[in-house]
């Protein structure tokens, strides 16, 4: 469950945008996955990423695809280096950022999928989770999140949670 307190509402034909401040929930973690969809994204940027080059597992089972906090800091640091070099602008007639730079400070999961996820798994044809893992990672976590929230604050929400919870890095979680 995700509460939100939206300031503003934006309707473009059937799509309703919320621009939205949000509260994060944990959960015992449930089963599901997101389809994949063709990438527009950036080819390959990341031949100098080798944890990227190939395939890690194949874990058949989506409900044993939790990413580990420890993975989501390896994202984050190739999101970062990324972001420094590379000129992205965001494309997206839905964002309050249409037309601006990508930068860290306000990438989002939409931007994420595009960008990073779709080109890093396109040739693999696999999960995020199955290029970086080394075995089914059964999500001990559930986190719901809006994919339009700042990244960087859900993976400060997530630190916070495993601070709180003095977990270890390799926490899995379904996000």
């Amino acid at each position: 469950i995700v509460f939100l307190y939206c300031y503003k509402l934006y309707v473009y034909d059937i799509i309703v945008v919320l621009w939205c401040h949000f509260i994060f929930f944990f959960f015992q973690a449930e089963d599901g996955i997101r389809d994949a969809q063709e990438s527009r994204g950036l080819g390959d940027v990341y031949k100098r990423q080798a944890e990227y080059h190939c395939r890690g597992v194949i874990i058949p089972d989506a409900a044993h695809r939790a990413v580990t906090s420890e993975q989501i800091g390896a994202l984050v640091a190739l999101l970062q280096l990324v972001l420094e070099w590379r000129e992205m602008i965001d494309t997206s007639p839905y964002s309050q950022h249409c037309g601006e730079r990508i930068e860290w400070c306000m990438i989002n999961m939409y931007h994420i999928c595009d960008w990073f996820i779709k080109p890093l798994t396109a040739r693999e044809q696999c999960s995020w989770v199955e290029l970086v893992a080394t075995g089914p990672q059964l999500p001990a976590w559930f986190v719901s999140h809006a994919w339009l929230t700042e990244f960087h604050q859900t993976v400060e929400m997530l630190a916070w949670h495993q601070e709180v919870h003095q977990l270890p890095g390799t926490s899995p979680y379904w996000v």
